[in-house]
């Protein structure tokens, strides 16, 4: 396997084996696409997720996001990516065509982006925007669709989905931001939202917030919201980004794993100027936002089957490299085999003769453990101590035997009409050797 991300046979099977995308070619709408197309672009997302947004996985989660003036900072080596991602023409795959769009089916779209949704930090700022961009495709006034939608199209502005509130989490109903009525037919916002996923970032020239808000004098509940558009930037009549709106990312939300997200704090109109326009008809925000809502839920689908496959693939990796160890009928018995950690790190793995070096080699290669001496300090240990038993003192290896031996039969029991009979031996565990580790 090329890459420990997503298998591509595995997504082709379910594309063209399970369920018959190519039957969509005969459509009219898609009559001018092929299999060979479809392959085309699943390709290049394999080569741009491991050439470009791989490597930014643990770097982004390291450096996060930075609020400095009241402007939030993303991770420096999302800019790159971000900038191949517009040029590589992924934020227009699942736009129509007379809206300047490559007008792919939507399955085919979703397949390119789950190869880079294990790092959903960094896709996050790009799914947003697409999902605001759709609701102004459906509920905006031609008036909005002009203003916004080229250049979210082209993700240089953003978009982000903006309901919760301190008060009000899954009782959404329950907000307490409130929309005041201009005589222009404009709204100013007043109140706060948390958890706003790519709140702001310096990737995006302007971000446009679709906001839930209850205008003055509506009913309490769901049946009394409304939903707005609300700009970072008020748009200018030649369509460049002008005046700042009224409104102060307040925090950057703490996430594990997810540093690289700006998940902000807003608080809205703190000078009673958060400039807004009606999105659609009053009263009828839940309604509209549920269609964003249920688009991002098939996307963390996407998100969650990416993340487990590229969990479940160095794994399998693991239990075959355990095979071929087992195989291996003739190793090197005159000496000790020392396979050292790198620099940085204070201890190293002596194994016994006979032992399989290959596990640590082929971890190291997996986690991505060759950085500088300062990156590994300290992780090397604990990725190679914790990751494979045939590394671990005896007393933890029999505790974690019981483990490996059920995730080998699982895996056997999924993989063995792929594999000759030879490559599944009853129990591969029963003879790892105990390693002994001692300092440098």
């Amino acid at each position: 396997m090329a890459n420990l991300i997503i298998d591509p046979r595995d997504q082709k099977f379910v594309l063209y084996e399970m369920l018959n995308i190519e039957e969509l070619c005969k459509a009219p709408l898609y009559a001018d696409f092929s299999r060979d197309m479809f392959d085309m672009v699943l390709n290049e997302a394999e080569k741009f997720s491991t050439t470009a947004i791989f490597p930014t996985l643990a770097e982004g989660d390291r450096e996060g996001c930075r609020l400095v003036d009241g402007n939030v900072h993303i991770p420096k080596c999302y800019h790159r990516s971000a900038q191949i991602y517009r040029e590589g023409g992924w934020p227009t795959m699942n736009v129509a065509a007379e809206e300047g769009g490559q007008g792919f089916p939507l399955v085919v779209a979703m397949a390119a982006k789950e190869w880079f949704s294990h790092n959903s930090a960094f896709v996050s700022y790009f799914s947003l925007t697409e999902g605001a961009a759709r609701l102004i495709e459906t509920y905006g006034t031609e008036t909005q669709k002009k203003k916004y939608l080229p250049k979210m199209h082209e993700a240089v502005w953003g978009g982000t989905m903006a309901l919760t509130e301190p008060g009000a989490g899954t009782d959404v109903g329950n907000l307490k931001t409130k929309a005041i009525r201009r005589p222009d037919g404009t709204f100013r916002l007043q109140g706060t939202k948390i958890f706003i996923t790519s709140g702001d970032s310096d990737i995006m020239e302007n971000i446009i917030h679709p906001v839930l808000a209850r205008i003055e004098g509506d009913p309490p509940g769901t049946g009394g919201i409304s939903i707005f558009l609300v700009p970072k930037f008020l748009v200018n009549d030649d369509g460049t980004p002008g005046k700042r709106n009224d409104y102060a990312i307040g925090k950057i939300e703490e996430k594990m794993g997810i540093h690289g997200s700006a998940t902000c704090l807003i608080n809205l109109g703190d000078n009673g100027e958060c400039y807004a326009e009606l999105l659609g008809e009053e009263r009828q925000g839940m309604k509209i936002m549920f269609q964003m809502m249920n688009g991002a839920r098939i996307g963390i689908g996407i998100q969650s089957l990416s993340g487990s496959s590229i969990a479940y693939l160095p794994w399998l990796e693991i239990l075959r490299g355990l095979l071929d160890w087992n195989r291996q009928q003739e190793m090197d018995r005159a000496a000790p085999t020392h396979i050292p950690v790198p620099s940085g790190s204070r201890k190293r793995l002596e194994y016994k003769p006979g032992e399989p070096p290959v596990l640590a080699v082929k971890l190291q290669e997996m986690f991505g453990l060759h950085d500088t001496p300062a990156v590994c300090n300290g992780r090397v240990p604990v990725m190679i101590h914790l990751l494979s038993p045939a590394q671990r003192p005896v007393q933890v290896t029999q505790d974690l035997r019981g483990f490996w031996q059920r995730t080998y039969q699982e895996v056997k029991k999924e993989l063995k009409g792929r594999y000759p009979k030879h490559y599944w031996p009853d129990d591969p565990f029963s003879a790892i050797p105990t390693a002994r580790v001692r300092p440098d």
